[in-house]
């Protein structure tokens, strides 16, 4: 189970206006701006995560690796299908099998407020 779990929503994403080319999304330029911003936000404190567990989709990888590049030697992420627009309920049974002791995931909305909503609110304040 890891000591440290971050969400991350993936950033803004192009509007293809179809529902069949949702998966395939990339970032707008300015989602790649955020993306970066939350990298360099992360690597300030010391925050590189152990293990990334992604939605396979476009624009999460995208997010991913724009995040990647402001951090010091990350890992590899894992890309997961089931991760695509997944309940709450789904990512939270994965924190069990997580490895490292830092995890990020990065998914989507809902699920992925859902799934922070459904997380304790009384951890300590971030340094």
């Amino acid at each position: 189970m890891p000591n440290r779990l971050i969400l991350l929503r993936h950033a803004e994403a192009a509007d293809t206006g179809t529902r069949s080319a949702d998966f395939e999304r990339p970032l707008t330029p300015a989602g790649r701006i955020a993306a970066a911003e939350v990298g360099r936000w992360l690597a300030k404190r010391g925050h590189t995560p152990d293990e990334i567990l992604c939605s396979a989709a476009t624009r999460t990888r995208e997010t991913w690796a724009a995040v990647a590049e402001e951090l010091t030697d990350p890992p590899p992420a894992q890309y997961s299908e089931p991760l695509y627009h997944a309940a709450a309920e789904n990512m939270l049974g994965a924190l069990p099998h997580a490895a490292g002791t830092t995890l990020l995931i990065i998914g989507h909305q809902p699920g992925i407020g859902q799934l922070a909503a459904l997380l304790p609110d009384n951890f300590p304040e971030d340094p």
